[in-house]
């Protein structure tokens, strides 16, 4: 009972594994457009650079050349939004009344 169990798990996790990936062949973001920087790990994409409390120089030289909206990858390359433009930030966080 316990290794039919076991199999159930494994194929599932499979199965979702396979999903994911073939997911991501077929279904392209529209964020793949966007410029950025290379990432620097597959696993965990610029989150180390995002997060480090001491990263501020990283903050600056990204919007220094890239701009005020840019793509970012995060765990297993999934594509982000890193925005620093404050009108766009305004566009984005607050309603028009």
């Amino acid at each position: 009972m316990l290794l039919q169990a076991l199999g159930v798990a494994v194929l599932l996790a499979v199965t979702r594994a396979v999903w994911l990936i073939s997911r991501r062949a077929v279904v392209k973001s529209p964020l793949r457009n966007m410029p950025g920087p290379p990432s620097t790990s597959w696993r965990t994409g610029h989150l180390g650079n995002l997060y480090n409390p001491y990263g501020m120089s990283w903050h600056h030289q990204l919007n220094q050349k890239y701009g005020g909206a840019v793509q970012i990858n995060g765990i297993m390359g999934d594509e982000h939004i890193y925005v620093s433009d404050p009108k766009a930030l305004h566009h984005i966080c607050v309603r028009d009344q």
